[in-house]
């Protein structure tokens, strides 16, 4: 919408960031074969999630607009998180008595995908919300107003009917509220960050079988 791409067009920026998730992935898996420790590898991954979202962020219009940055952050991101969820389970599964196995990876990915979400549902909840407020604020023509409200939440594509002034108020407003959903975001990956910091206190990082 902030940059006027269609659909598909938005889609492919994120291709980048899905892409690195899944080579994040592999990599945890060859690092775990190689070393058997999981520890470090799971807190290294989850702040480097943290710091990917920094240029996110800084690209978001808050310093510059700026889409490479934006993938850039998502690639960094989305290798970490890759890593995070691989050796985060490894890490679950190896401190599991082998009766319990299997109900501690059907946990792993209920609360994996609950995560996903509740995250999903409280990002999008902030920025429609911030999005409604700015327009309804900035929009200051009475009934009209609330029908542009209305309107550019449910198609992007009326954001192009528009005049040219209402059109850079609506994508203003919809780049300040997407920054208010990354903050939102950010702050809920710190703290999963701290949480990989602490596994160590929760679990023994015990030695994983790398020959038979």
């Amino acid at each position: 919408a902030v940059d006027g791409f269609n659909a598909t067009q938005a889609g492919v920026r994120l291709l980048p960031g899905i892409t690195a998730g899944v080579l994040g992935s592999l990599f945890a898996g060859l690092i775990m074969q190689r070393t058997g420790k999981f520890y470090w590898l799971t807190v290294a991954a989850y702040t480097s999630v943290v710091v990917g979202m920094f240029p996110i962020l800084l690209c978001s219009d808050l310093v510059v607009n700026n889409t490479f940055g934006i993938s850039v952050g998502l690639v960094i991101s989305g290798f970490g998180n890759g890593i995070g969820v691989t050796s985060s389970l490894i890490g679950l599964i190896a401190n599991a008595a082998p009766q319990d196995q299997a109900v501690a990876t059907a946990c792993s990915y209920l609360f994996r995908s609950m995560g996903s979400v509740i995250g999903l549902s409280l990002s999008a909840t902030v920025t429609q919300q911030s999005l409604r407020v700015q327009l309804q604020d900035r929009l200051n023509s009475g009934n009209d107003a609330a029908e542009i409200v209305k309107k550019v939440r449910e198609s992007l594509e009326y954001i192009k009917t528009l005049d040219s002034n209402t059109r850079f108020v609506v994508r203003d407003c919809y780049s300040n509220a997407t920054r208010h959903g990354f903050i939102l975001m950010t702050v809920v990956i710190f703290f999963s960050m701290l949480s990989s910091c602490v596994f160590e206190v929760a679990s023994k990082e015990l030695p994983l079988l790398t020959d038979q």
